[in-house]
């Protein structure tokens, strides 16, 4: 079953795709109009091969929805202009009425040069529901915000949200190997104290169960430190991106290492 996050992907596609001849390309001729109704009907094409013609609009309701949801999303991001409620069965209120706003052209641009993945508005805060059942609601809103940030092109605050889920992560880790979670949280508030946190889970651990550790860590520690900073900062949608791929893989990492990290 097709999903909102399968719908931005294809329209990306359809949008980076060599222009192809007459109505089976995603733009309009000036390049900047999109026609969602071509989009859809490729993907029909794709998904069903032995249908053509007038028997593609039996499937429009099928999948109009997620489409039309995906132009919306991309419409909140700035790389579309929103277009019409809704699309009738036949597709024609939705002829031209998207248009790559000046944002989304260069949004489509740097995909072409970067290949840097969208980052799918559905899929993520799934993983995160899933992990937030072991490190807890402050880890789930902080990475929940880091999405968000990242989705309103915020690329420095999705470091710093990042750098704080990791933190929660962290002291998930700390309060479970100590028992003590007020005295954890205490040292926590100190200067340095997500440090001396960290030395505390690492001590007497081996020089390998320290590194796997400290990588991933100390790079989402240097973006949010380094977005926390007042001086003019380079983080990039690329740093944001890889960020929050960091976070899954750190939080998959320490859940299934959490026996080691968290033995006295």
């Amino acid at each position: 079953m097709i999903t909102i996050d399968d719908a931005i992907e294809y329209i990306i596609e359809q949008m980076l795709s060599p222009r192809k001849t007459g109505h089976d390309h995603g733009l309009g001729d000036d390049d900047h109009s999109v026609i969602m109704i071509n989009i859809i009907q490729n993907y029909i094409r794709r998904e069903h091969p032995q249908v053509s013609g007038s028997e593609l609009y039996q499937y429009f309701p099928t999948y109009s929805q997620h489409f039309l949801d995906a132009a919306h999303e991309l419409s909140r991001r700035g790389v579309f202009r929103i277009g019409p409620h809704r699309m009738e069965r036949n597709g024609e209120s939705l002829k031209k009425c998207y248009v790559l706003t000046e944002f989304g052209q260069k949004w489509i641009d740097t995909r072409k040069t970067s290949g840097v993945p969208p980052m799918e508005p559905g899929r993520y805060p799934q993983l995160i529901a899933e992990y937030a059942k072991l490190f807890g609601s402050g880890f789930q809103q902080r990475a929940t915000e880091a999405i968000k940030c990242y989705q309103a092109q915020a690329y420095l605050a999705c470091c710093a949200m990042v750098g704080a889920a990791a933190e929660s992560i962290l002291l998930y880790v700390a309060i479970n190997k100590s028992g003590d979670e007020i005295e954890v949280l205490k040292k926590y508030g100190q200067s340095g104290g997500a440090g001396k946190i960290k030395n505390d889970i690492l001590a007497g651990k081996k020089s390998s169960e320290r590194q796997h550790f400290e990588g991933i860590y100390e790079l989402m520690k240097y973006w949010r430190d380094e977005s926390a900073h007042g001086k003019q900062s380079n983080l990039s949608e690329l740093e944001a991106h890889m960020s929050l791929f960091l976070l899954i893989r750190h939080a998959t990492f320490v859940r299934d290492q959490i026996a080691v990290y968290t033995q006295k």
